[in-house]
């Protein structure tokens, strides 16, 4: 990713992963929305191939976010200022918190 790419679809893709509606959940795991919010509630209980279908889908969304989260670290050392910038920084955000 180079430099001048813009990092907002990146951060929109971990939005997106992050905060997945329930019915997108559901849909995943095969089940309706009313089934997997009445699990949570504890109205119903979800029979176990189901909480496997669950469980594959929370991996596979584990799996996104861990691909996710290098592609911002290899972000990060490329928008990285050189150590005397980062000092610079450090010091200017101190002073403005005793400030």
């Amino acid at each position: 990713m180079a430099e001048s790419e813009p990092i907002a679809p990146l951060v929109a893709r971990v939005s997106d992963t992050v905060a997945a509606r329930l019915e997108e959940v559901a849909a995943e795991a095969g089940v309706s929305y009313h089934t997997l919010y009445a699990w949570g509630r504890g109205r119903r209980n979800a029979r176990a191939e189901h909480l496997i279908r669950l469980a594959q889908v929370v991996r596979r969304r584990a799996g996104l976010l861990q691909e996710l989260a290098g592609e911002l670290e290899e972000r990060a050392h490329e928008l990285r200022p050189a150590r005397g910038e980062l000092l610079a920084l450090s010091r200017s955000d101190s002073a403005g918190r005793r400030g």
